[in-house]
C-alpha cells in the first residue's frame, strides 16, 4: 500500500513540475504578446525593386492570404512610406509601385501586408537604386571610326567599340533619304558596320547612344544628339595605288622597294636605292624607316598632286604601326610639293597633322576654287645599327563634300 502512495505522489508531483514549465513557457509568451497569440497577415511574395531615373518599380506578389487589403512600403529607414489599398481577385494578385521623386544612390525598402481585421505582415526587406545626374554625365556617345557616301547613294559607318559594362545596348541615329524622308534606326552595340541607304548627298546624320544602367532598369538614359557630316570617297578619282595593299614599281626581291605612282624623295629610298615600299607581313605598305642599318631620313616625301574642285576636303592616311618619336606628319598643300617639316611655322602647309601613334591620321581642308594640291605625307626620322624610328601606312583616303 505503501509503495501504490509513493507512486502517486511520484507521479502527481512530475505532474506538477510539467504543469509549472508549461505556464512559466506561456508566461514568457504572454509577456511577449500580452494579448494572447498575435495573427500574422499572409507576407508579400517575390519581392524586387527595380532601377530607374531618380525613382524606383517595387513589384512582388500577394499568393497566400486573400484577407488583404493594404499594402505600406517604407524606405531609406521608415524616413518616407506609402500606403497601397489592395483588392484580392482570389487568385495571384501583383504588386507594382513607382516611388518618384529618390536622391541618386542605393535605397533600402520594407513591405508590410495588412489584412482585414488590420494585422500585420511580418516586414520583408529588398533594396534598390535610383540613378540620376551623376551616372548621365558618365555618359559617352559611341564613337564612329569612319563614315563616308559611295556612288551608290550608301552611307557606311564603321562604329568604335565602347566599355560594355557602363551599360551601353545600342546607338539610335536618324537621317534623311534620297526622298527628303527623316529616317530612324537603332543600332546594337553588338554592330560594327551600318549602312544608311538611300541617303541624300549632301545631309548630315545625328546620332546618340542608348544605356540601361543594370538589368533591372525601367528607364533607359541618352546621351545627347551628335551631328556627323558625311563625305563621298573619291579616292579612286583623284589618287591611284593608295593600299590595300600599296604596289612597287620596283624592288629588291626581298622587303623593299619603290612605290608605284607616288613621287618618293630621295632620303626615303635608303635601302640601295628602294624605300617607301615595304612587304611587310606579305602585304605592301607605304613606309619610313631609319636605323637598325638604314641610313637616316632627313626631310623625307611621299606624295602625289592632283587637280581638286572646290569644296571640303579630307585626307586621311590609315597607320598601322609607328615608333613613338620622329617627326612625322600627314599633309595637304598648294602647289606641287610638300613643305619641309623644319620649316612648317614659316611656310605652312594648307594643312598637316603630327603623329606618333597607330590609328587613321587626317587633315581637312577647303578649296573655293580649283586648285592644284600635293597630299601626302612627310618624315624626319633617325636610328643607329640597333635602334630605329619608322612608319607604316595601310591605306590612304580623300573625301570630298561639294559646296
Amino acid at each position: 500500500m505503501k509503495l501504490n502512495n509513493i507512486s502517486v505522489l511520484s507521479w502527481l508531483a512530475g505532474a506538477m513540475l510539467l504543469c509549472l514549465a508549461a505556464c512559466s513557457k506561456m508566461d514568457e509568451y504572454r509577456n511577449f504578446a500580452p494579448d494572447g497569440e498575435k495573427a500574422y497577415a499572409g507576407k508579400i511574395d517575390s519581392l524586387k525593386i527595380y532601377s530607374g531615373r531618380n525613382r524606383v518599380l517595387v513589384k512582388g506578389l500577394f499568393i497566400a492570404d486573400p484577407k488583404i487589403v493594404a499594402c505600406r512600403i517604407y524606405w531609406d529607414s521608415r524616413k518616407d512610406s506609402v500606403t497601397i489599398a489592395i483588392k484580392r481577385t482570389g487568385g495571384v494578385d501583383t504588386l507594382s509601385r513607382l516611388i518618384e521623386g529618390l536622391d541618386e544612390g542605393v535605397h533600402s525598402f520594407e513591405v508590410v501586408t495588412i489584412d482585414t481585421f488590420q494585422n500585420r505582415s511580418v516586414v520583408v526587406n529588398a533594396s534598390g537604386t535610383a540613378y540620376g545626374d551623376r551616372y548621365q554625365a558618365l555618359l559617352l556617345n559611341r564613337p564612329i571610326n569612319n563614315s563616308e557616301l559611295n556612288n551608290n547613294a550608301e552611307t557606311k559607318i564603321s562604329w568604335g567599340g565602347m566599355d560594355l559594362t557602363s551599360g551601353v545596348f545600342a546607338s539610335e541615329l536618324t537621317f534623311t533619304d534620297t526622298f527628303n524622308v527623316q529616317r530612324k534606326i537603332r543600332v546594337p552595340i553588338g554592330i560594327t558596320d551600318t549602312t544608311l541607304k538611300p541617303y541624300k548627298y549632301g545631309s548630315s546624320f545625328q546620332y546618340r547612344t542608348l544605356f540601361l544602367p543594370d538589368t533591372l532598369s525601367i528607364d533607359t538614359f541618352y546621351t545627347g544628339y551628335q551631328t556627323a557630316n558625311v563625305l563621298m570617297n573619291v579616292t579612286a578619282d583623284y589618287l591611284k595605288n593608295t593600299g590595300g595593299p600599296f604596289k612597287a614599281s620596283s624592288w629588291d626581291s626581298k622587303r623593299w622597294g619603290v612605290l608605284d605612282v607616288w613621287s618618293t624623295s630621295s632620303s626615303v629610298k635608303n635601302a640601295g636605292g628602294y624605300g617607301g615600299y615595304e612587304l611587310r607581313s606579305n602585304v605592301g605598305v607605304l613606309s619610313f624607316e631609319a636605323g637598325w642599318g638604314l641610313p637616316n631620313v632627313s626631310e623625307g616625301k611621299i606624295s602625289q598632286t592632283v587637280t581638286l574642285p572646290p569644296g571640303t576636303y579630307v585626307f586621311e592616311a590609315v597607320v598601322d604601326a609607328c615608333s613613338t618619336s620622329g617627326a612625322m606628319y600627314v599633309m595637304a598643300a598648294r602647289g606641287t610639293a610638300l613643305p619641309n617639316i623644319a620649316t612648317l611655322s614659316t611656310n605652312p602647309a594648307l594643312a598637316s597633322v603630327a603623329f606618333t601613334s597607330n590609328g587613321t591620321k587626317q587633315v581637312s581642308f577647303v578649296l573655293t576654287e580649283p586648285e592644284t594640291i600635293t597630299l601626302g605625307m612627310a618624315a624626319t626620322l633617325t636610328g643607329t645599327g640597333s635602334t630605329g624610328q619608322y612608319c607604316k601606312i595601310t591605306a590612304v583616303r580623300l573625301k570630298y563634300l561639294k559646296p
